[in-house]
C-alpha cells in the first residue's frame, strides 16, 4: 500500500492512521475513560508508543519494502523473552522502551539513507541530528531509572499537606532504598514506608530496639500528634533528603479526579 502511494501525503496519512488504530482497537474497547487518569494512562501507555512505532515502520515500507518491517515487528514483539535484560519489566518501561527504540530507529536511518543519497553530508545536520538522539535518549533513562522502582533510588510524588513547610503536596521526592540497612537510619530523618497499603512520608521521632527487632515511631512535620501506629522493617521502603518542588502536580491532579 505505502509503496503505491508514496507521493501522495494524503494516503500515507491515511495508512498511518488506520494502522495506529488497529493496534489501539483493543484497549479502546477496555479502558472504560471514565476518569483523566485512565485518559493519562491510555495516552501514555498505548497512544504514544502506537504512533512512534507506525511512524518508523511506515518510513522503512517506502523506502525498504515491508520484509524489514517484519523483522523488526518480530523483534520488538519478542524482546523481553529473546533479551531479558530487565527481569520482568513492568509496563510502564515497557510503554517507554516501544516509544524510545522506533525515535532511535528513525534518526539513524534517516542519516544513513541521507548518506546514501548524498555523498556530503552537512556538519550543521550532524550537529542538530547527535543531540536530538542523544538528549531524548538520556531523558528516557533518567525517567525509567527514576520511576520502575527496579534501582536504588526513585522518584515518588507527594500527595499531602501533612510534611509542610518542608515537603509540600505536588513536590517530587527522591527516594534512597533502604536495603536491610536499617541501623543508619536516625531520628530527624524522613521516612518513606507503606502502612494499611499506603505510602507515607513521615519524619521519625523516635527508635526503639527490643529483643532484635527495630521499632520506627513517626511524625508529620505539619501533623499536631504523632502517628498513632509503630513502623518495624517490614514496612519500610527508604529514605529521603531530596525533593524538586510543584513538579509533581499534574500526577496529583490526575489521581484527585
Amino acid at each position: 500500500m505505502l509503496k503505491k502511494c508514496e507521493n501522495s501525503k494524503i494516503l500515507i496519512s491515511f495508512v498511518f492512521i488506520l494502522f495506529c488504530f488497529l493496534d489501539l482497537t483493543e484497549t479502546i474497547y477496555y479502558n472504560g475513560f471514565d476518569s483523566n487518569y485512565n485518559s493519562f494512562i491510555f495516552v501514555a501507555l498505548s497512544l504514544l508508543p502506537a504512533i512512534s512505532k507506525n511512524l518508523v515502520i511506515n518510513y522503512i515500507s517506502i523506502r525498504v519494502g515491508y520484509k524489514p518491517v517484519i523483522i523488526y515487528l518480530l523483534i520488538t514483539s519478542l524482546y523481553v523473552y529473546l533479551v531479558p535484560i530487565i527481569p520482568n519489566p513492568n509496563e510502564y518501561i515497557t510503554a517507554i522502551i516501544q516509544l524510545l527504540l522506533p525515535i532511535f530507529l528513525w534518526a539513524r536511518l534517516r542519516t544513513f539513507f541521507r548518506r546514501e543519497e548524498d555523498e556530503y553530508v552537512d556538519r550543521d545536520y550532524k550537529k542538530i541530528s547527535i543531540p536530538s538522539l542523544v538528549i531524548p535518549t538520556l531523558l528516557t533513562i533518567v525517567m525509567v531509572y527514576f520511576t520502575s522502582g527496579y534501582f536504588k533510588y526513585y522518584a515518588l510524588v507527594i500527595a499531602s499537606g501533612s510534611m509542610e513547610p518542608k515537603i509540600s503536596k505536588g513536590d517530587i521526592i527522591i527516594v534512597e532504598k533502604v536495603e536491610d540497612n536499617y541501623d543508619k537510619i536516625k531520628v530527624g530523618q524522613v521516612l518513606v514506608f507503606k502502612y494499611n497499603n499506603v505510602v507515607i512520608v513521615h519524619r521519625v521521632i523516635k527508635i526503639i530496639k527490643d529483643r532484635g527487632e527495630i521499632y520506627f515511631y513517626t511524625k508529620g512535620d505539619a501533623n499536631a500528634e504523632a502517628d498513632n501506629y509503630n513502623i518495624t522493617k517490614e514496612n519500610i521502603i527508604g529514605t529521603t533528603s531530596f525533593k524538586v518542588p510543584y513538579l509533581g502536580y499534574p500526577t496529583v491532579w490526575l489521581n484527585e479526579q
